[in-house]
């Protein structure tokens, strides 16, 4: 932890470590105006010339550390919402977060500047500048991680801080200095550095913001075993421009070298990443060495370490259908009830309305679709979100799910969907034990060993419907057909994907 400083004999307020510390006692409640009171502290300390260096990163070190409980509370409820906050409560909170991390890495930056221009006073400070390249790393860290979770256009100024920061670590020989970053946090530059640029690698905008969040945790635990260097290897299958200004890119064939080329990639942590996976698959539980805050769900953590040990991989994960250009137009609305209104042809009963939206495809395959919108349209869209599509010139609506959503620059974003079914019938379900009311869901035939007379099919569900003890009677085409649960194949804000077994079906 930094030593405060004393004061300094000028009257500024900031000159007083007393009095900063009162004025730091003295901040709102709310998390939103204690951000913005702290933004502006940094905003304004560093035309204060009367202020030394050394007190300098003392108010930026106070500033910091008392934005961190703000920051742990907006956090909170932007990833406790599941999704579910109102667009302007998720915009203002990704909003008070990314001003707040990127005038804090503006002002490491202006300190760490000012050091190597030789200000006068440069001395007191030179002892902590390892730490003060890790905290603006973090700092730039978690601006790309909050634009990740708002599947925003990343800023180039982000991977320009980031390779100017490692450039001065490399050219000091400090990437690998044992620093304690935070009280209780001890690290490197070098793992405060590879953890942004593995997060960019990570395909991060195919994950909904729990995962991500979980992503950022667990390659934060890996890190210390992920290798930068200036020469590919083993283990080292992407590089990243320090001077280009742009995101990193795996290596796919040969380059043309500069100076600020450099390679990086996971080093052996893949190995430890499966023999985790297969450890929390054995018991059940997550192992508190990996330093997850909380009780996580055993399965989330599965999906995502297998998530990054895909991408992580030295090949490119291979498509599941080739993709072609496109030029048709495909209608889509969205969530359970919308779909069930769609296939029953009676949305216009819905309070909200089921209008649907026509969207530009820019490519298809089997698999789906990858479509273009403006920034401004469908802003409800999540990874994860559930749709009602079809072809805008047929007739028949199938049903598929976001897998990806990422900003292409400041007024547009990519959508990939994946289609579950590209035909959807809607039935009429209830428990097998005669008690309980009737529900409606979806028949998803998917391929043809899923139709009825191969013995199992895939059910679309309202969340919550499915149970691994829970028969159901569906009844569809005029036929009962007594279904018996196999597995929960994925679940969503408002809905459930069930695999079921045709166990008997009577006329």
């Amino acid at each position: 932890m930094l030593n405060w400083i004393k004061g300094e004999g000028s009257d500024h307020p900031l000159a007083d470590g007393k009095r900063v510390r009162e004025m730091l006692a003295e901040l709102p409640s709310d998390p939103f105006k204690a951000l913005d009171e702290l933004r502006g502290w940094l905003q304004a300390f560093d035309g204060i010339q009367e202020l030394s260096p050394a007190r300098k990163l003392a108010v930026v070190d106070a500033v910091d550390q008392a934005a961190r409980a703000p920051l742990a509370r907006l956090t909170s409820e932007y990833l406790a919402s599941g999704g579910q906050l109102q667009r302007v409560q998720e915009a203002r909170i990704s909003t008070a977060i990314g001003n707040h991390s990127r005038q804090l890495a503006a002002a490491y930056l202006l300190l760490l500047g000012r050091h190597q221009a030789g200000s006068p006073g440069r001395g007191g400070i030179r002892d902590n500048v390892p730490i003060v390249i890790a905290r603006a790393l973090r700092a730039t860290a978690m601006r790309l991680k909050w634009q990740l979770l708002r599947y925003a256009p990343i800023e180039p100024d982000i991977w320009q801080i980031l390779g100017r920061l490692w450039h001065y670590a490399e050219d000091h020989s400090i990437e690998d200095a044992r620093l304690s970053v935070y009280p209780g946090l001890d690290s490197t530059p070098r793992r405060e550095f590879l953890k942004p640029i593995m997060l960019a690698i990570s395909s991060a905008d195919s994950l909904h913001a729990t995962k991500l969040e979980l992503a950022e945790k667990l390659i934060a635990h890996f890190a210390s075993q992920c290798l930068v260097q200036r020469q590919p290897g083993k283990g080292c299958h992407f590089l990243f421009d320090l001077d280009a200004g742009r995101a990193p890119v795996r290596l796919v064939a040969r380059i043309q070298m500069t100076l600020g080329i450099r390679f990086f990639g996971p080093g052996n942590s893949v190995q430890a990443i499966n023999a985790l996976a297969a450890a929390v698959q054995i018991d059940g539980a997550v192992p508190a060495s990996t330093g997850l805050d909380g009780p996580q769900d055993p399965q989330t953590v599965i999906e995502v370490l297998r998530h990054l040990v895909r991408y992580w991989s030295p090949q490119s994960p291979e498509r599941s259908g080739e993709r072609r250009q496109s030029l048709s137009q495909i209608d889509v609305v969205h969530g359970f009830d919308e779909i069930v209104a769609k296939l029953e042809g009676n949305d216009q009963n819905l309070e909200f309305g089921a209008a649907a939206e026509t969207w530009n495809v820019e490519n298809e395959s089997e698999g789906g679709f990858g479509v273009v919108l403006p920034q401004s349209k469908g802003d409800w869209l999540r990874v994860g979100t559930l749709l009602g599509v079809k072809l805008s010139d047929e007739p028949t609506w199938g049903v598929g799910i976001v897998r990806r959503l990422s900003g292409r620059d400041d007024s547009q974003r990519y959508v990939g969907i994946q289609l579950l079914a590209r035909g959807a019938t809607g039935v009429r379900l209830r428990p097998a034990s005669g008690s309980g009311e009737t529900q409606i869901g979806v028949l998803l035939p998917s391929s043809a060993s899923d139709s009825l007379g191969q013995g199992e099919l895939n059910l679309l569900l309202r969340e919550g419907t499915f149970s691994p003890q829970g028969s159901l009677e569906m009844l569809v085409y005029d036929r009962t057909y007594l279904l018996m649960p196999r597995r929960l194949i994925e679940e969503g804000s408002d809905f459930d994907v069930a695999r079921f077994r045709v166990q008997q079906h009577a006329a």
